[in-house]
């Protein structure tokens, strides 16, 4: 995957390692750690650096043993670019980006693989991989001071796009690779997001397949989460995919 990808307003950085200590790691801890950022994750904010650290393995791979099945973890940095001259609705720069200095650190997006004991069970089951088909999940995560200006929606759809143009080397020995991302049905904002940028293909993804993205609605009683504010044990989920390599 490429190392760096940029668009109008933002630039996705591959995150390939997070040591304690390290600006990537402060940058990963920051947003898991706020409160509002983490408001429909199942694990909640994070606590303390450590809760961070585990929270690694879903965005680094370990080191791979002989004899495991490829596993993917493709995490990327979202950085909003200082004065971007004009935004996707061509809104003027004001509105959109900050003035002067370094890229500033406002999201985190990534896709990654399940493994098969975690597609045994819901919100999982039935989306594991097949002998020809990939199955990746997709999360994303923001600060609060970046939301509402369709940043989301960008800078998934640049990850998206450029998952079509890497060499089908790169995901061998799977020939198709199927993308899903789980929305709660009370989290409105985000499923804006899935309809933009999963139920449709961009332009920058002409050719990587002729079917539009679908929907699937769970509905089930099952564990107890603490999920926007309340305890949780019934769910209700929108489940958006779409084949975007094939």
């Amino acid at each position: 995957m490429d190392s760096t990808i940029t668009t109008q307003r933002l630039k996705l950085t591959l995150l390939t390692k997070a040591d304690l200590g390290s600006q990537e790691f402060d940058w990963v801890h920051e947003i898991r750690s706020n409160v509002q950022s983490s408001w429909w994750s199942l694990y909640g904010a994070a606590k303390t650096p450590s809760d961070t650290e585990k929270a690694m393995k879903n965005l680094i791979l370990d080191p791979q043993k002989d004899g495991e099945e490829k596993a993917f973890r493709i995490p990327y940095l979202v950085h909003e670019l200082p004065n971007p001259t004009t935004s996707h609705a061509g809104t003027s720069s004001t509105e959109h980006g900050h003035a002067g200095g370094a890229p500033k650190f406002i999201g985190l997006i990534s896709l990654r693989s399940l493994s098969p004991q975690e597609t045994t069970e819901m919100p999982h089951l039935g989306h594991a991989s097949t002998p020809t088909t990939l199955s990746l999940e997709l999360a994303y995560m923001f600060l609060p001071t970046s939301w509402g200006r369709g940043y989301a929606t960008e800078s998934i759809s640049a990850m998206l796009g450029a998952c079509t143009r890497v060499d089908k080397s790169y995901w061998q020995p799977w020939e198709k690779v199927y993308v899903r991302a789980i929305v709660h049905d009370e989290n409105t904002p985000s499923q804006r997001v899935c309809e933009k940028s999963l139920m449709r293909r961009g332009r920058d993804e002409v050719g990587a397949g002729e079917e539009e993205g679908k929907m699937e609605v769970l509905d089930f009683e099952g564990g107890r989460f603490f999920i926007a504010g309340k305890w949780r044990s019934h769910h209700r989920l929108y489940v958006y995919g779409r084949e975007i390599v094939g």
